[in-house]
C-alpha cells in the first residue's frame, strides 16, 4: 500500500497524457493506411510530456539542474516538431483523397512530399549526437 500511495502520481500523469491524446488528437482523425501510420508517429509529444513530467515529479534534484531543464525542454520541441510533421502529412493525405491509402499504393504529389519534410527531419533532431 505504501507504494501505491508515493507512486499515485505517476498512473495520474499517464492516464492524463493518454486522455488528452485520444480526446484531442486522435478523434480528429478517421483513417488508415499511410496515413495512419503518421497519426501513431504523431503521439510522440503525449508520453514524452508525461515522461518529463514524472521525470521532474521523481527526482526534485534535477528540478533545479539547468542541464536537465533545457535537454528536456529540447526534447519536448522536438517530439512537438515531430507532431506537427507528422499532422502535415494525415492532413495533406487527407485532402489529396488519400487518407485511407496503404503505403504501398500511395502517389505522393508536391503537397504529400513537402509535408514528409518535416515528418522525416523531426525525429532526428530528438537524437542527440554522439561524442567523437
Amino acid at each position: 500500500m505504501f507504494h501505491v500511495r508515493r507512486w499515485w502520481p505517476v498512473a495520474v500523469v499517464l492516464a492524463a497524457s493518454l486522455g488528452v491524446q485520444k480526446a484531442f488528437f486522435e478523434s480528429r482523425y478517421d483513417v488508415s493506411g499511410h496515413a495512419a501510420e503518421h497519426l501513431t508517429s504523431a503521439t510522440a509529444p503525449f508520453l514524452a510530456f508525461a515522461l518529463v513530467v514524472i521525470l521532474l515529479w521523481a527526482t526534485p534534484r534535477a528540478r533545479h539542474q539547468a542541464l536537465v531543464l533545457v535537454t528536456s525542454a529540447a526534447w519536448l520541441v522536438s517530439t512537438v516538431l515531430v507532431l506537427v510533421g507528422n499532422v502535415r502529412v494525415v492532413d495533406a493525405l487527407v485532402r489529396a483523397g488519400m487518407g485511407r491509402t496503404p503505403t504501398s499504393q500511395l502517389v505522393e504529389d508536391a503537397n504529400i512530399e513537402s509535408a514528409h519534410d518535416l515528418a522525416n527531419l523531426a525525429p532526428w533532431l530528438g537524437v542527440s549526437p554522439r561524442s567523437p
